[in-house]
């Protein structure tokens, strides 16, 4: 068993954590097909294997493994900046003392997602489009990080950071749509997607209060499976832009336009105390809480938020992890509209084509402040409350995460076009 391993195994240096990956098989086929013979209604689909390479974070990419630095996975020697900078480090630097080992699966294979998309697209008229889509993936042999050696089976050695490929996901999705082109005056798109994505790990990288680097049970990766941290079931958009015909010195020349979002909340994870953490204070488990309902509390306001869970309904287990799961709540949902106003007039002095555009642009049209998720520590004295301001959710793939929340801004534009 894998806790036997630990316990029997020993420290020692590895000038390449894992080998190449020469099976990275990534078929792809597609299809469209006129059902009518009109070009009226129109059915595609399309079929794909994907590989995602394995990132730097996880200690360096293949091609630089040789180089390396030995003691990088020795936790008996202190950890020196030497490679694979080359010259321009110096060929030590000050130790910051002895810390964890790390393991690398040494048959450690090439992540990949089976993808798959069917859709159906049919045209009303000349400029108006509706759409029914199917969209699925399944991510395979994911890279993972768990923490081994929490119960000092191996006295040989202390925390012993592990990636291997232990994640998997699933996402399927429902979207549909509907679109009118630009005429008479008026263009508008209405978008609604339906989805549900499951892991059982979010990054492996990542330490917060509500993700975290270890699986709940030591070596037990699907012990965490559940709904992903980013999962959001409903996701409708808005956009529209009406223009007012004719020159009228008053009506004529005129242009609205409006986004608008319509979004579920994310899922979270009740935690209690931690399981642990290194010399540094990183943080390592959070148990999930014990829920002992019937229910998470009615909602009341409080100082700068909302207060979604009650405490009294939730316990600290007495000993390892609780009966909640990953992902077992959901936060609130939230929404936003931007808007623009314009006006447009002739400038002859620009030439023929020349135009002049006074424009003011509203960004949160509402000054609406969405609720973030809920603070999910029960050990935390802010625990439940879910503040106004929607934040970001933390992820070392900084462009993957969302946006945080910002009150209303207005911007007024003047432009020029000859």
């Amino acid at each position: 068993t894998p806790a036997a391993r630990v316990a029997a195994g020993t420290l020692g240096p590895s000038p390449v954590p894992f080998t190449r990956d020469g099976n990275n098989f990534a078929p792809r086929f597609g299809a469209a097909f006129d059902l009518f013979g009109n070009s009226r209604t129109i059915l595609r689909a399309g079929y794909g294997i994907f590989y995602d390479r394995v990132f730097d974070l996880i200690f360096d990419t293949l091609r630089q493994n040789a180089f390396l630095d030995t003691t990088y996975f020795s936790s008996s020697t202190p950890f020196r900046y030497v490679s694979p900078a080359g010259g321009a480090l110096p060929s030590t630097a000050p130790a910051v003392g002895p810390g964890p080992a790390y393991y690398v699966d040494p048959n450690l294979r090439t992540p990949y997602v089976q993808s798959w998309f069917a859709g159906l697209q049919h045209a009303l008229g000349p400029n108006t489009l509706i759409e029914v889509d199917h969209t699925g993936t399944l991510g395979r042999k994911l890279l993972t990080g768990d923490i081994w050696n929490r119960d000092s089976s191996n006295p040989a050695a202390q925390l012993i950071y592990a990636t291997t490929n232990q994640g998997k996901s699933d996402f399927l999705s429902l979207q549909a749509s509907v679109l009118r082109r630009f005429s008479r005056g008026l263009q508008f798109q209405a978008a609604w997607t339906w989805s549900h994505a499951i892991d059982n790990q979010g990054d492996p990288l990542v330490s917060t209060e509500s993700a975290v680097r270890g699986f709940q049970h030591e070596f037990d990766s699907q012990g965490d499976r559940g709904d992903a941290d980013f999962d959001q079931r409903h996701n409708l958009i808005l956009n529209w832009l009406w223009r007012t015909p004719g020159h009228n010195r008053w009506t004529g020349g005129w242009q609205f336009a409006g986004l608008a979002g319509y979004r579920t909340g994310f899922p979270f994870t009740v935690v209690t105390n931690y399981f642990g953490s290194t010399p540094a204070g990183e943080l390592l488990v959070l148990p999930t809480a014990n829920f002992t309902g019937p229910g998470t509390g009615p909602a009341r306001p409080t100082d700068g938020g909302v207060v979604l869970l009650d405490p009294s309904h939730f316990s600290i287990p007495s000993s390892g992890v609780g009966d909640t799961t990953r992902g077992e709540f959901r936060g609130p949902g939230f929404w936003n509209y931007d808007a623009s106003l314009a006006r447009e007039f002739r400038a002859p002095w620009l030439g023929e084509s020349g135009r002049l555009q006074l424009r003011a642009e509203w960004f949160n049209l509402f000054n609406h402040a969405n609720l973030g998720s809920p603070d999910p520590r029960l050990t935390s004295p802010t625990f439940g409350i879910a503040f106004f301001g929607r934040q970001a959710a933390t992820s070392t793939a900084v462009g993957t995460s969302p946006l945080n929340d910002m009150p209303r801004s207005i911007q007024m534009v003047l432009r020029l076009s000859f």
